[in-house]
Parts: structure tokens; C-alpha cells; sequence
């Protein structure tokens, strides 16, 4: 007799509907260089977390939908043995735990029922999918009254007893149909090998029989782990493909979630330093730039300084500026992920070149550019030369000197192509090429991919010399 459960696909459809839209918010809102609200990402993520809850609500349903059947059946056969009636006790006690637990799962799966997410709550910091409750069901718990002789002293031996039972009641039905009813011989069987796996681990950590109630430690440490291992192994059915929609729907919400995290993580403090890159505009000045970009247009001699700008102090259409910090300006930015990613550092000027003149503040490099500044130090840093970071920097200093053929100066771009995937910040390197250059010099060139939502490249340039 075949127990299978479906899931009408409608539902399915909607609760992917549901996460792609979050997805879809969430990138959009977390583009570089947007301000970023702490509690608009933390609704996103609980939104989806919601929505796992739910997913992982319905796999448990149906798991337990089938094993109760499994059970019912079971107990149902005619077996031609004499059975123990607390063995038939035990079967039905279970029985009666798995319906207490179904009526409590359909409660929360139907006020979910087909979900959909409010956005506009997202975008101001609400969950935008209700809990369903189902952390708050699995913490409290409590659907089974063990047997009467179960004492604490004895916690471990009962389930051991159990374990047994529920196999010899798998023998009996296997004895007396031989060539049928596989699925309730593997029902009694699963319940038994669940039973001897927690009474195992009681013998070795025999204090969490005194955690509460006695009722609670049954229902903590010997039903609820039933109930989950059961879920777990009859929720991955390969045959049934509502089953392989949900399980695939759990597995990419977990990742994004992790996602999430990670970039509220990065959010929870805000940089004390206003970094500014600015591009000089057609017919631009540096009094106008100051005033524009710092409020106060006698910070132009600084902006000159800062950039090595000296006279008739003239700058082009496109040219790159560093800004120093506004003079007593408010230089606390809220956080985004241009800063809290890819990060915010001292900024002593281009690599292999003088110290920047000192305007009264240490100057500071962020975002996109920061990242880059970071790679190209890497790359340039013997590995092994920074004592507490023995796995920082690169082979390429060394070797630099030694290149002589086309073929050794690649050596030169695997060597440097490591140090960049080093940085947890790199998702991937789109593009690279090495090339020779004379006077024993080699151009190391790549196109960089950062991690994050909506992220665009960065390209190095760098000519290395011996």
C-alpha cells in the first residue's frame, strides 16, 4: 500500500514568487552607494526567514501525514503474534502525538496559506510574511505524557526498552507478510533506530535528564527528536516532485540568508570618515569643485595639494579628485556597501610613491576604490613577510626579476591572480592578461569581480619591476 502525499503546485508557485520578490528588493535596495537601514535589511531577511519557516512547516507535514499512515497501518494488520499490550500503547501513544503535531502544523500552514509578501512592510522595516510560529512551537514543545514508570535514573533504559519494541513489532508484521507492507515494516523500524540513537547519547550526557519537568525532558529529548529525524528522512522523496520543489526552494533561501547575514553584519556600525571621489566637470575649478562638493570653497588650496595639483592650478573634464574631509562638517555617514564591504582605509597615496602632503587630517580611501588599492597591495607584498599574516601577500616580488620568456611571465599572473582571490571581498576574476615590457618590466592587467548584490568590476593596471 502506497502513502503519498501531494502538494498542490499553486502553492509552490507562490512561495517562490514570494522569495524572488524579496530577492529582487533586496538587490535593488542594497545597490552601491545607496544608504542602507539596518532595519529594512533585517525585514528582508526575516521575511524570508518566515517564508523558510513555512516551507519547512509543509515538509514536516508531509512527512508526518505519511508516517502516521505508515503506523496506522501497521498497527491495523493482522499479525499472528501475541503482542504486548504496552507495546500496542506505545504505537498508538505516538500515533496520537503525530495527529497533535499535524493539527498544529495545519494551523500554521494555513494562515500562510499561498502567502504573499507585502513589500511596502519591507521597505519600512516590517516583516513582510507573518512567523508562523513554528520556532516557538518546536521551543514549548510538549504533545506526549511518557509512560508511568519513567523516572530520570531510568530516562535512558526506557527509550533503549522502546527501541526494542518497536523493532520486534517491525519483525512481526515482516513475519507475517514476507513479499508486503514495506512501508509499515520501515515505519516501526525508523522509530526504532531513532529511540536506540537518543538513548546512546543519554549514557553520555546524562545531565540533560535534569534540565525540567520530567514530561518536558521526554518530549525534548526522546518525541521531538522522532519527530524531526522522521521529517528530515520522508521529506526527500526523489519521486515526488512538489517534494524536490520545496526541498530545492529551502536550500536557496538558506544561502541567501546566510548572504543577508553577512551584509547586515557589515551594516552594524557606521564609519566615522566621509570619503569623497569626485570627477572634475567641463570648464570645473577647484573653487567650484570645493564649494560644490565640501561647502566651502576656500578648501580649494587643499583639494591642490591633496591631488599634487600645482599652478595654474587647472583641472580637465573627467579628471579624478580625491576630496579632503569638510571643514566642520558633520563627517559621519550612514552605512552602505560600498563602505561596510568593501571598506574604508588610510589613504598615504599611490602605490610606490611620496606620502600625500598633510592638510590636518588623515586622508581615507573607500568602496570600489579601496578594494582596489587593497588587491594591488597584496600583490606588491612578499608573502610570508607580515609576521601575524604568514598567508597574506604574493609570490610576484620575487619572481618579477626572474622573468625571461612569455611563458614565465604567466607564472607572474597565476602568482597574482592568488593573492587577489585571497580577499574574501573578490567573487571571481572575469579577466587577466601578463605581458613584457622592456627594461625587464611586466604589465599585470585583470578585470576584478567584488562579492554583493548588483556589484560592478574593477580593473587593475599594474607594471611591476624587479
Amino acid at each position: 500500500m502506497s502513502t503519498t502525499i501531494y502538494y498542490p503546485y499553486s502553492t509552490l508557485e507562490s512561495v517562490w514568487n514570494d522569495y524572488l520578490s524579496v530577492v529582487s528588493f533586496t538587490a535593488s535596495y542594497i545597490a552601491p552607494g545607496n544608504t542602507i537601514s539596518r532595519t529594512v535589511i533585517s525585514a528582508a531577511r526575516n521575511t524570508l526567514k518566515n517564508g523558510l519557516d513555512y516551507v519547512n512547516a509543509s515538509l514536516l507535514h508531509y512527512a508526518l501525514h505519511t508516517e502516521i499512515l505508515n503506523l496506522q497501518q501497521g498497527i491495523a494488520l493482522p499479525v499472528n503474534v501475541s503482542l504486548d499490550p504496552d507495546v500496542v500503547n506505545m504505537v498508538q501513544t505516538r500515533i496520537n502525538t503525530i495527529n497533535t503535531v499535524l493539527l498544529a502544523l495545519d494551523t500554521m500552514i494555513s494562515v500562510n496559506n499561498a502567502p504573499t509578501v507585502n513589500l511596502q512592510n519591507v521597505a519600512n522595516g516590517i516583516d513582510g510574511l507573518p512567523s508562523i510560529g513554528l520556532l516557538e512551537y518546536i521551543m514549548t514543545f510538549n504533545a506526549e505524557t511518557p509512560g508511568a514508570m519513567l523516572t530520570s535514573a531510568n530516562f535512558s533504559e526506557v527509550l533503549s526498552d522502546q527501541s526494542a519494541d518497536w523493532a520486534f513489532y517491525a519483525t512481526a508484521i515482516q513475519n507475517a507478510f514476507p513479499t508486503g507492507q514495506g512501508a509499515a515494516i520501515e515505519a516501526f523500524n525508523r522509530q526504532s533506530a531513532i529511540a536506540e540513537r537518543m538513548s546512546q547519547l543519554l549514557l553520555h550526557f546524562p545531565e540533560f535528564s535534569s534540565l525540567t519537568s520530567l514530561q518536558q525532558q521526554w518530549n525534548w529529548m526522546a518525541v521531538y527528536p522522532s519527530i524531526a529525524m522522521t521529517g528530515s528522512l520522508l521529506s526527500s522523496n526523489p519521486t515526488n516532485g512538489a517534494l524536490q520543489a520545496l526541498n530545492t526552494l529551502r536550500y536557496v533561501i538558506n544561502n541567501t540568508l546566510t548572504q543577508l547575514d553577512t551584509l547586515i553584519a557589515a551594516f552594524k556600525e557606521q564609519h566615522l570618515t566621509v570619503v569623497h571621489v569626485v570627477t572634475a566637470m567641463s570648464n570645473d575649478s577647484l573653487p567650484n569643485i570645493a564649494n560644490r562638493v565640501l561647502g566651502n570653497f576656500e578648501q580649494w588650496t587643499q583639494i591642490a595639494q591633496l591631488n599634487n595639483i600645482g599652478p595654474p592650478y587647472n583641472v580637465s573634464a573627467g579628471q579624478q579628485l580625491f576630496m579632503p574631509p569638510a571643514t566642520g562638517a558633520n563627517t559621519e555617514t550612514p552605512p552602505n556597501y560600498l563602505l561596510n564591504y568593501l571598506g574604508v582605509d588610510l589613504y598615504y597615496g599611490p602605490l610606490g610613491s611620496d606620502m600625500l602632503p598633510w592638510t590636518g587630517d588623515f586622508f581615507t580611501i573607500s568602496g570600489y576604490n579601496n578594494l582596489m588599492f587593497a588587491l594591488e597591495r597584496g600583490i606588491l607584498t612578499t608573502i610570508g613577510t607580515l609576521v601575524y599574516h604568514p598567508n597574506y601577500g604574493s609570490r610576484v616580488p620575487p619572481e618579477v626579476g626572474n622573468v625571461e620568456t612569455p611563458q614565465t611571465a604567466a607564472h607572474i599572473g597565476a602568482y597574482a591572480n592568488s593573492a587577489i582571490l585571497y580577499d574574501p571581498r573578490v567573487n571571481s576574476i572575469v579577466a587577466w592578461t601578463v605581458s613584457m615590457q622592456p627594461n625587464n618590466l611586466i604589465n599585470y592587467a585583470a578585470t576584478i569581480q567584488p562579492n554583493g548584490f548588483n556589484t560592478t568590476s574593477v580593473s587593475l593596471n599594474l607594471v611591476l619591476q624587479p
